[in-house]
Order: structure tokens, then sequence, then C-alpha cells
């Protein structure tokens, strides 16, 4: 019976994994596909729908690009004690990449007609410590950036939700490789004064997101709705704190250009309610 028993679990754990292999690669493939979306509008970035630093060789200069790529390579090796390949590789099974990922699917489903959903570069994941970035089409304006914590609870959350409040109250995220838009068209240009929200929700959460999601662009299921409105809800939480702490601040010149930000982004979210 002990054997059987085992067999049986040892069974069940393989299709479990099985399973999850099989929606991470739903969620891989939904990325790519909106990846060919983005750089249709001129957006330069990988299959994984980061931006491609190399895609601002002309912007900077194709030494100081090389130079910054080259450089976060090895800053991501020695944060890892890996080779960079084998970091990539295994990136999908961790659950930072697996929250990245569905964050990413998530607003680009509901977002994508009306605004840029990117994940960062390298670079400014890296260095700037930003995940996502929305830019609006009609304002051209990079009006929110995202850092993501597969936590809601425990120290590293609390170190996640006071880091984001600080940099907000110091100024904002910055983008070495930012974007903006003029006359329509996607202009490649650094960034600042980003308000910066923090997305967090639990292993099994994501595990059961991506488990749910919809390949199609047009289907919006249960699932996607609950985890769409439970982000809004997170980052109309976390301005009303902001716009609560800066009431504390003589404000400097940063101060007052996030606040207009954060204000102007609470306005937008109006249009984010629309698309749920």
């Amino acid at each position: 019976m002990r054997r059987s028993f085992e067999q049986r679990s040892n069974n069940e754990e393989y299709e479990t994994m099985e399973q999850e292999n099989a929606n991470i690669e739903k969620m891989i493939n939904f990325i790519a596909k909106s990846a060919e979306n983005l750089r249709e509008q001129g957006v330069p970035v990988n299959d994984d729908c980061r931006i491609d630093i190399n895609g601002f060789k002309g912007v900077y200069d194709a030494e100081e690009v090389e130079r910054d790529e080259r450089n976060t390579i090895k800053r991501i090796e020695r944060m890892n004690h890996k080779n960079f390949s084998e970091i990539e590789k295994e990136k999908p099974k961790k659950t930072g990449e697996q929250m990245e990922i569905f964050a990413t699917a998530i607003f680009h489903k509901f977002l994508g007609k009306d605004f840029i959903v990117a994940r960062t570069s390298h670079y400014d994941d890296t260095k700037n410590g930003v995940d996502n970035i929305i830019l609006d089409k009609k304002t051209g304006e990079t009006i929110c950036s995202f850092d993501e914590v597969g936590d809601t609870h425990g120290e590293r959350f609390k170190r996640k939700r006071e880091k984001v409040l600080d940099r907000n109250i110091d100024g904002g995220a910055k983008l070495k490789y930012g974007l903006g838009m003029e006359n329509n068209k996607i202009v490649l240009e650094p960034k600042d004064n980003i308000p910066i929200f923090y997305l967090a929700l639990e292993s099994n959460k994501i595990k059961n997101g991506m488990k749910e999601f919809s390949p199609s662009f047009e289907e919006k299921t249960e699932e996607e709705k609950v985890r769409y409105e439970y982000f809004l809800t997170s980052i109309r939480r976390q301005i009303s704190i902001l716009q609560m702490e800066f009431e504390d601040y003589d404000l400097d010149e940063d101060q007052k250009k996030i606040l207009e930000k954060i204000k102007g982004f609470k306005n937008i979210l109006k249009d984010f309610d629309k698309k749920s």
C-alpha cells in the first residue's frame, strides 16, 4: 500500500509540474505576441516584452549602449553567481519572473489599445529598480512604473513597500532607456519623475492566475478581471497614502512634479476602470 501511495504521490507531483510548465509556456507565448504588437508600434522590445537598449543606438553613442549592456550582464551575473544565459533560461520558473510576466500580460490585455505596456530594459531593471512602465498614447507621457514582488506580507514585502514610498517622495523613478510619444510616433528618450507603485501577489495566486489566463487578446476571464481589479485597488491605495505623505512636506521641484503626475495618474485610473 505504501509503495502504491508513493507512486500515486509522485505521479500527482509530476502532473502538477507538467501543468505549471504548460501554463508558463502559454504566458511566454502570449508575451511574445504582445512584443510583436509593440514592435509594430515602434517600441524596441525583445520577445519577453523587455525594452531592448540596442534600439537606442543613435539616441546614445553605440559604444555607451554596448558598455551599458556589458556592465548590466556582469551585474546580473554577480548578483546571481551564474552565467547570464543560464540565469535567463531558469528565470521563467522563478516567482519574481512569473509575477512580471503575469502583470505585463494582464495590463497589456486590458490596456494595450490605448496604452503602451512594456517591461523595462535589464539596465533600468537592475540599476533603477523599475520592472514595468505604462505610456499613455494620447498624451505621450509615461504615466506610471511598477516594481513587482511575489509576496504580500513579511519583511521582503515591507521593505519593498517602504522603498517605493520613499522613491516617490524623493522624486519618483527614472529611466535611461525610456519611451515617449510625439505626433503618434514612439520616441526613445530618458525619463524621470515617474510615479512608481509596487504590485504584490502571492505565489499561489500567480500560479492560479497563469493557469486561468486566456491566450486570446479579446477574451477576458473572470480570474483576469479579478487580478486586474486587485492591481488597480492596490495602486489607488498607494496614491492615497502618497498624497497624505506629501502634505507633510515643503515640496521641492522634483516633489512638485511627481505629485502633479500622481494626481494626473489618479484621473487616468478612471479610464483604466472602463477597460475591466
